[in-house]
């Protein structure tokens, strides 16, 4: 069985502002210390390389951020339109619980299944207030950590900071794409003035790094808007001058203060390369003739190799230094909001998911009162609500290998999930329900229960590999 549970304490909502601030401030080794097989590195990476590397780290945490974005507006929609035919909601006397799965061959019993799982790995679900999920990592998150050497680690970290300061940059406003070269530098170094208090200096120098970075793109490009890819491409290759060597240069840094010294240091040795940007008879000097040969290209391109190579290296290094997996925290705009998305159809399933699914919520149960219970019956169906109960208890005893159930924590109580086979042997979904139609269930104390509809009209397909729907 392939499931996820997810209970909510009962009078509660998720949390889905959370939700969105933990998509941003994503913690790699989260991912990282899950396991190889739980998400997919390699879709992920694309040509990136592989960690520990800059480039790699800010590709990947970029897409994980996208498509675990993506994976809760799912989840969202389904919580808050309803959807039956993947998601069952279970209530407790404590908790509504959200069910989805069932049991898998190697492609999930429902469009949900997977989703749900890299959302709750990550830590997302519970950031949103869910109280638990279905674990299928080895570790736990808070034992997930990277076992990378110091100077790959700081590569990592880099470019983990580089995203994040794309997402700084695009939600701040920029000069006008016709606005003086001195109007962008002084726009520029002013983000410095608060890096050079240890307190707010973190925000200062991510502010940096985001003007930096739209800085670059309008000297590469000229007059064009500030747009987010342009800020992707010049931040990636930021990165790959970090993996190129380039960190290695860059002293460890301490105090925000002596980071901010630098760079302005840095500007200041640009100003005049501004100023010629703005003259073209400037640009005719031998001076500046030299500096555009010695880079190649344009003099903006000139000028943006040493605002990426110089400034941007050691202020993002920085960042990566004296913040570490926490630069997040530091971006000074609301995280993109989950979106609430209206369920499409399923394509696993074609009727409800609790025509697939038996529920059965226990504490203690009293199984003399359910024998009981049972020699009370008629006798053309007392000996198989027998057998039924033994099955139960079988089940709950925890004994042999349940290809077609499982069960989960939830609060004080045990929540068994089963699924009908709808081959031959022992079914103890179908034992479930016979046991809460015929009343036994209630006898023995279960503390809830759901069941197929046995009127239920309409198609509803085995779990068992090559069986169509079934009327």
């Amino acid at each position: 069985m392939v499931t996820m549970t997810l209970p909510l304490r009962r009078g509660r909502e998720p949390d889905w502002e959370a939700a969105a601030r933990a998509i941003r401030c994503l913690r790699l080794e989260v991912l990282w210390g899950a396991g190889d097989s739980l998400y997919p590195w390699e879709d992920w990476l694309e040509d990136a390389g592989e960690l520990p590397g800059a480039e790699a780290a800010f590709v990947l945490l970029r897409t994980a951020q996208a498509e675990l974005r993506q994976h809760a507006a799912g989840l969202r929609g389904a919580v808050e339109h309803g959807w039956p035919e993947e998601l069952i909601v279970f209530e407790t006397p404590a908790h509504r619980v959200w069910i989805t799965g069932g049991p898998s061959w190697g492609e999930p019993a429902t469009d949900l299944t997977y989703p749900l799982i890299d959302l709750a790995e990550a830590g997302i679900t519970d950031a949103a207030g869910f109280e638990g999920y279905t674990s299928y990592a080895s570790q736990p998150i808070e034992n997930r950590h990277f076992e990378f050497a110091a100077e790959d680690l700081r590569r990592v970290r880099f470019g983990v900071a580089a995203a994040h300061a794309v997402e700084q940059a695009a939600a701040i406003k920029h000069p006008a794409p016709d606005a003086s070269p001195r109007e962008w530098l002084n726009t520029w170094v002013a983000e410095l003035h608060d890096a050079d208090d240890d307190e707010t200096g973190g925000r200062g120098l991510l502010r940096f790094a985001a003007r930096g970075l739209a800085l670059s793109v309008w000297l590469k490009h000229g007059n064009a808007e500030i747009m987010a890819a342009g800020l992707v491409e010049r931040a990636r290759a930021l990165t790959l001058l970090a993996d190129a060597g380039g960190l290695a240069e860059q002293p460890q840094r301490r105090r925000s203060n002596t980071a901010a010294r630098d760079a302005r240091t840095i500007a200041d040795e640009l100003a005049d390369r501004f100023e010629a940007l703005a003259d073209p008879d400037h640009q005719a000097d031998e001076d500046v003739r030299s500096f555009v040969e010695n880079t190649g290209g344009t003099l903006g391109d000139a000028i943006e190799n040493e605002v990426a190579s110089r400034a941007l290296l050691e202020v993002v290094a920085a960042l990566a230094d004296l913040c570490g997996d926490d630069v997040g925290d530091l971006i000074e705009a609301p995280p993109e909001p989950i979106p609430s998305v209206t369920p499409p159809a399923s394509t696993c399933r074609y009727a409800p998911l609790a025509q697939y699914l038996s529920l059965l919520l226990v504490d203690q149960l009293d199984w003399s009162a359910g024998e009981q219970a049972v020699d009370r019956l008629a006798a053309e169906v007392r000996e198989e609500c027998r057998a039924d109960l033994a099955e139960l208890r079988r089940l709950l005893s925890g004994e042999g290998y349940w290809r077609f159930a499982t069960w989960e924590s939830i609060g004080a109580h045990r929540l068994f999930i089963a699924a009908s086979h709808g081959g031959a042997g022992t079914d103890v979904a179908m034992s479930i329900g016979r046991l809460g139609r015929d009343g036994i269930l209630e006898a023995v104390g279960a503390a809830g229960w759901s069941l197929p509809d046995p009127d239920f009209e309409g198609p509803v397909q085995s779990y068992v590999p090559g069986h169509g729907p079934r009327a």
